[in-house]
């Protein structure tokens, strides 16, 4: 399935939920930012932003006010329409034919590869004597977990999963030492050889860490990744046990916890920059009032002080921003 395919099975299925979204956001977001940009009027004619000199100064004082309404109207309404479509996107990945299609096949195929790498960690360092990964137990355990009857053991896979990495990392480093001790005649059981081992065990599992949580993070794995094992025990209490998992359970944990996240990780990336962009476009625009009025104030007294002090331009009267607009200073 393409990116074409999954918006349009998206707007299919969820287009309702999505309009509502934008529209219940959109409609609060006006709500909200007209009223404010009223407030934000009120407040700078009580710090004088509006006093000018002006025939014309009580219009355009209705004019700023106006404008600061509209404004954090529209303001309001474009972060309440992203936050919808936020909303709604995510509302339409969790119930929307694409989970079914995608995102729970996802689930189960991940749910069985963890029990099969559970297997697979519970023999590390345990000679086999097989060519198969897998002995004949665990391929039907695995076939039983596919069908209900075998439970995956979250608290036992936790614990052996913070072994797997020591025991890969120490066998790495035995073999490591085994070269160095040939190569520079370390003596058995010394000092030189035991300092070389911790450094070479420090390092190691250091890299270790730092190489996978990189490439986790270089494709926005990191973050729900580890909310995924660190919630792995909350999630088997919840379904019941405080220890295991079903099939279903563990493969809606997968889609919940990792799936649906990093399939969300871009739709909110996207909306994040439009944000940001609304932003930096609409503050300024709601600063422009102010500033045309400072600049005004300056303009009457650069004259004033050109023509000794005398009039106001205009042939205005008394100062008329102190008052109301339509009112009486």
């Amino acid at each position: 399935m393409d990116l074409n395919q999954f918006l349009a099975l998206l707007l299919k299925t969820q287009l309702h939920l999505v309009l509502w979204n934008l529209l219940k956001w959109g409609t609060l977001g006006v709500l909200a930012g007209a009223p404010l940009g009223w407030l934000a009027w009120r407040l700078l004619r009580g710090r004088g932003a509006w006093r000018l000199e002006h025939r014309h100064a009580r219009w355009w004082q209705w004019a700023a006010a106006a404008w600061l309404v509209l404004a954090g109207g529209g303001l309001g309404c474009l972060l309440g329409l992203l936050h919808g479509a936020t909303i709604g996107a995510e509302i339409a990945v969790r119930q929307s034919q694409f989970r079914t299609e995608v995102l729970d096949p996802v689930g189960k195929a991940t749910a069985h590869g963890l029990v099969a790498l559970d297997f697979l960690i519970a023999d590390l360092g345990a000679p086999t004597g097989r060519n198969e990964l897998l002995t004949p137990e665990h391929t039907r355990a695995l076939e039983a977990f596919d069908g209900g009857g075998y439970e995956f053991n979250a608290t036992s896979f936790l614990a052996r999963a913070g072994t797997a990495e020591r025991t890969l990392v120490g066998a790495a480093v035995a073999r490591t030492k085994e070269r160095l001790a040939a190569r520079f005649r370390f003596a058995p059981g010394g000092l030189v050889e035991t300092l070389v081992g911790w450094t070479l065990d420090l390092v190691a599992r250091q890299l270790v860490r730092e190489k996978l949580e990189e490439q986790l993070d270089k494709f926005g794995l990191g973050a729900p990744v580890r909310e995924f094992f660190a919630s792995l025990p909350a999630a088997a209490r919840a379904g019941g046990d405080p220890d295991t998992l079903t099939a279903a359970e563990l493969s809606a944990h997968v889609v919940e916890r990792v799936a649906v996240p990093v399939v969300l990780l871009p739709i909110r990336s996207v909306i994040g920059g439009k944000t940001l962009l609304v932003g930096l476009l609409v503050v300024p625009a709601l600063l422009l009032p102010v500033a045309a009025f400072a600049f005004g104030r300056r303009r009457e007294r650069d004259a004033q002080a050109a023509g000794g002090g005398g009039g106001s331009p205009g042939g205005a009267g008394a100062p008329t921003g102190g008052g109301r607009p339509g009112g009486a200073a």
